[in-house]
């Protein structure tokens, strides 16, 4: 099974987490600097040791990322090797040497971070990573020199949206020296589906440890934050919940054209009253919403061209997905 075929645990508030951990090998310049021959080196070199490690090569870079229409995304990398499942790998020379990546659909994070942190440790063991006493790892982007690590969670949080408690979340990842924000920017945050990425913002002075315990720490709390908002707003306004529950539903099923933020919009109010609303007339699953939260997600960072054409590939891809055509 491939790692985006897995739902994941709590995946009615955790879409998918990934995390990057990037090292770099001493003599070598950064790969914007490196010649050829020194690139054909340390690709040589790190292909031997993932071959090691049980990692397949591979030209590709996230296939299968978005069932979208159309969709492709560009990489630039000398060599990206990955486990069987794809959720795991190294991508040698894009702006480091090595760049360790996990990918997890749900809240599955804690058995990512084991993961990647065994792969990043079998690397250091191998070679003579760049790194100072005073500043931790070096990277070719200032930002991440220290741990070289980001994570971004990426959740879906209607009830804590709809219930006026997003800024006291921002502020307490504040203080965690962590940052939320919404996937969907420009006019229409307000209406962005509730879709939101958190990510680390500090990378010096903290240790691995600390920021894997951290991001676990966060994940479960907002998990039982947004799990308590959805059942307070449930209560209060029971009708309210299920009246946009079956409009979004219907109009989801039966558009001609919608835009990104409109569908995520209907997708947050399916997603708020699912185990909530009684439901024996449209037979949609979490994983069916899920499934076109994630799609449509990448839809957007994969930042598509013709918006008129989109538009109607969108609308035809929701309906044939609610229709079991998938």
């Amino acid at each position: 099974m491939m790692w985006y075929e897995d739902q994941g645990i709590n995946s009615d508030v955790v879409l998918k987490c990934k995390m990057l951990v990037r090292r770099n090998i001493k003599g070598f310049a950064f790969p914007s600097k490196m010649s050829d021959a020194e690139r054909q080196t340390v690709l040589e070199q790190v292909s031997e040791k993932a071959d090691k490690l049980g990692f397949s090569s591979t030209k590709e870079d996230d296939k299968n990322l978005s069932k979208v229409p159309n969709l492709i995304k560009k990489q630039g990398a000398d060599g990206i090797f990955k486990s069987d499942d794809e959720g795991l790998g190294i991508i040698v020379n894009q702006k480091n040497h090595l760049t360790v990546f996990g990918k997890t659909m749900g809240g599955n994070i804690g058995k990512m971070i084991s993961e990647v942190e065994k792969t990043v440790v079998s690397l250091e063991e191998s070679f003579d990573v760049a790194y100072s006493e005073k500043l931790g790892f070096l990277t070719s982007e200032p930002q991440y020199v220290g741990s070289g690590i980001s994570i971004d969670i990426i959740v879906t949080i209607p009830g804590i949206v709809k219930s006026g408690n997003l800024p006291q979340i921002q502020k307490r990842l504040n203080g965690l020296e962590w940052t939320i924000r919404p996937l969907i920017t420009g006019n229409n945050i307000k209406k962005s589906g509730s879709v939101y990425i958190i990510s680390n913002v500090v990378t010096l002075g903290i240790g691995e440890d600390r920021l894997y315990d951290r991001a676990i720490q966060i994940i479960n709390e907002i998990i039982r934050i947004e799990k308590m908002c959805r059942d307070a707003i449930f209560k209060k306004s029971k009708i309210v919940v299920e009246d946009q529950y079956f409009r979004s539903y219907g109009t989801l099923k039966y558009c001609r054209r919608i835009e990104l933020t409109e569908a995520l919009e209907f997708l947050s109010w399916l997603r708020f009253g699912t185990g909530l609303v009684t439901d024996e007339d449209t037979g949609i699953t979490l994983s069916v919403i899920n499934l076109l939260t994630n799609s449509l997600c990448d839809e957007y960072l994969l930042r598509p061209g013709n918006k008129g054409v989109i538009s109607e590939a969108r609308a035809g891809f929701i309906r044939k997905t609610l229709e079991g055509e998938r």
